[in-house]
């Protein structure tokens, strides 16, 4: 049964839980040691756990849940997309990704390549979403690199050629020492499991792919891709690293090489899970009161007219509409 990474929100983000966005965004995300790296990963952790077990508000499910889902998983995949293809280069914009992906819209472009790499990458992420309950392996880690490089070239496999990166201050290593390094990085991921956090283990695994670059094409997709695979395997909300921290963020990458220091990029982890958290909240939140009312139930408890009560649901019908426009619909 293939388990739905939203999963955790569908549980908790209904109208059964009063939400309270400040227990996010009241949290202090500036890590300079290890240790305050780890107490920052539990203290987001806890703050989670707390909106999640605020429950008992109401009996009932929120109005139009499914369409929030909806929503705030398209919301993503588009964003996730863009900043993650539009990093290594690709010129398509947010809103030519949004059309190629809930539109079935293609832009007027010669550039077809950069509408592949969008339709590839969303197939790769839906791959990852569907799959990350069970372990990566190299068939998985495989199979992700096909379907990311479908109509451009030839994946899922590893490069049978020395490459270089333009801008990178290092070598990668030659393709003959390839299957040894990546039986270490799966062994590695296992036994990494027993002694990192999840944010550091999704960090590790981001930055040993890279340094490894297994691929002819595609290995910076590849490590964020890797990245929210282990994310979502904790039951972590998936995360996307803004272009406007491109060239923070290739550094991190750049210095792993010479330090293998995972901590500013855990921080950067940390830092985007909050802020998809806040995202979730923001639409999932309900306001100030019920959406909705169980009529009959009313009239039976209290002894109300039915003008009364008719004139009652015209209110809340509007309310209801009220906000979900204020959400978007």
């Amino acid at each position: 049964m293939k388990k739905d990474r939203f999963t955790i929100w569908q549980k908790d983000m209904s109208a059964q839980i009063t939400y309270s966005a400040s227990v996010i965004t009241t949290l202090t995300l500036k890590i300079r040691r290890k240790g305050d790296l780890m107490a920052t990963g539990e203290l987001l952790d806890k703050k989670l756990r707390e909106i999640r077990t605020k429950r008992e508000v109401l009996l009932q499910p929120a109005p139009n849940y499914e369409s929030y889902k909806t929503m705030l998983e398209r919301g993503f995949l588009v964003r996730y997309n863009y900043e993650s293809t539009a990093i290594e280069g690709n010129p398509l914009t947010q809103i030519e990704h949004d059309g190629i992906l809930n539109r079935d819209q293609c832009p007027n472009t010669d550039r077809m390549r950069s509408v592949y790499e969008a339709i590839n990458h969303a197939d790769a992420f839906c791959y990852v979403n569907q799959h990350a309950i069970e372990p990566l392996n190299e068939e998985r880690l495989l199979t992700l690199h096909k379907l990311l490089m479908s109509h451009l070239l030839d994946g899922g496999k590893y490069r049978t050629c020395n490459i270089t990166v333009r801008g990178a201050t290092h070598p990668f290593p030659p393709y003959t020492e390839l299957p040894q390094l990546m039986n270490q990085f799966f062994t590695g991921l296992e036994e990494k499991r027993l002694s990192l956090t999840k944010y550091e283990l999704a960090a590790w695994a981001h930055e040993e792919f890279v340094s490894i670059h297994p691929f002819v094409d595609g290995n910076g997709r590849m490590a964020r891709l890797i990245m929210n695979y282990i994310l979502l395997s904790y039951d972590c909300l998936p995360i996307s690293v803004p272009i406007e921290k491109k060239e923070e963020y290739f550094k991190m990458l750049d210095n792993y090489y010479t330090d293998r220091n995972i901590i500013p990029l855990v921080e950067l982890i940390i830092q985007q899970e909050e802020r998809e958290a806040d995202r979730v909240i923001k639409v999932m939140e309900p306001l100030s009161y019920p959406l909705i009312i169980d009529y009959n139930e009313l009239h039976n408890r209290y002894p109300l007219k039915e003008d009364y009560i008719k004139e009652l649901r015209i209110i809340m019908d509007r309310y209801r509409e009220e906000i979900e426009k204020r959400r978007g619909f």
